[in-house]
């Protein structure tokens, strides 16, 4: 599995998120035995701006070559609502992964 959505590059999903302006976001981890919290697995949702089938992408955060740059921009722009359930730890893995505030 890489990094990247299997269909698309990430900026791709960047985009459709920005058209839409609202991505959905979910993580999942380990932390238990841990001394710092394992980011496993990245998933996102973004619905289409035109009113059709929604995008579902998960990243693999673990992947050789992962690039979260186009993500971390897009977690942090203002005219994008990110969409999380009980997502205190997702935010602060995600942000510090992601190396963003």
């Amino acid at each position: 599995m890489s990094g990247e959505p299997r269909d698309g590059s990430l900026r791709a999903l960047a985009d459709a998120a920005r058209a839409s302006g609202r991505l959905a976001l979910d993580t999942e981890f380990v932390g238990e035995g841990r001394y710092r919290t394992l980011l496993c697995l990245i998933q996102l949702a973004v619905a289409s701006p035109d009113g059709g089938d929604s995008r579902i992408e998960m990243l693999d955060p673990l992947a050789e070559g992962f690039d979260g740059a186009p993500l971390a921009a897009l977690l942090t722009d203002p005219a994008v609502e990110i969409v999380v359930h009980a997502g205190r730890q997702d935010i602060a893995l995600a942000r510090r992964v992601l190396d963003r505030r």
